[in-house]
């Protein structure tokens, strides 16, 4: 396979998709130790402090975040447990930070069943999944149906 030589501000990478290589540039040397040891979120929020777009680019992240808690909760096996979730998404979505889309993450992998206990205070919370937002989970359950004609009453009225 030939070679190629680059400047010095490029440098040779592998690509993924495909074999041969692509080039890289060159990043300010503020960057370089975090890009080299990519960290996901945490190379995200230096590069916007670097950059200067923290506000926004978290106000875009809470967006997103939303949204795929409100596709999660959405595609539940069980059509009870996710009619609950999407509730909550909807009721508490704005209220919810960066640090519970975390807790949230935990939560979606448990099963069914695991799940409904630990919203309906159930079975002791393990540490691990012991957060603010199963409390908020918890006495959003406990507040009623989250939305009209759950309990069988008429959304409609009479």
């Amino acid at each position: 396979m030939a070679s190629r030589r680059c400047a010095s501000a490029l440098w040779l990478m592998p690509c993924r998709w495909r074999l041969g290589y692509g080039i890289r540039p060159f990043l300010p040397p503020q960057l370089a130790p975090v890009a080299r040891s990519y960290q996901g979120p945490e190379f995200r929020s230096a590069a916007s402090r670097h950059y200067g777009g923290g506000a926004e680019s978290n106000e875009k992240a809470l967006q997103i975040q939303r949204k795929k808690m409100l596709y999660q909760a959405r595609n539940r096996g069980d059509p009870l447990l996710a009619d609950f979730l999407v509730g909550f998404v909807e009721a508490k979505g704005l209220e919810l930070t960066l640090e519970d889309g975390e807790s949230w993450a935990k939560l979606m992998e448990c099963e069914e069943e695991f799940l409904m206990n630990l919203a309906a205070a159930k079975i002791e919370v393990p540490e691990d999944l012991n957060s603010p937002l199963l409390g908020r989970l918890q006495e959003f359950l406990a507040a009623g149906p989250p939305r009209k004609g759950l309990t069988g009453d008429s959304p409609w009225g009479r």
